[in-house]
């Protein structure tokens, strides 16, 4: 597979109706989500998920996305 959706096929959400939410769940797999998740964690605006402002956020990741292993 190649590409940026990995020949999958995704919904579009816009900011509005993710900020709306009661809850949010973010699920991040993978070593190559690492950055990702680091600059979520720490609130950077510059990446499209760092940008939700909904009321409540769960983030649930695997090691290899934390950084803490394989």
């Amino acid at each position: 597979m190649s590409g940026p959706y990995q020949d999958s096929m995704r919904m579009t959400l816009t900011y509005p109706v993710l900020d709306a939410a009661d809850q949010l769940l973010w699920l991040v797999s993978g070593e190559d989500k690492r950055d990702a998740l680091a600059r979520l964690l720490v609130g950077d605006t510059s990446i499209p998920a760092g940008r939700v402002e909904a009321s409540a956020s769960l983030i649930m990741c695997d090691r290899a996305a934390y950084g803490t292993g394989s």
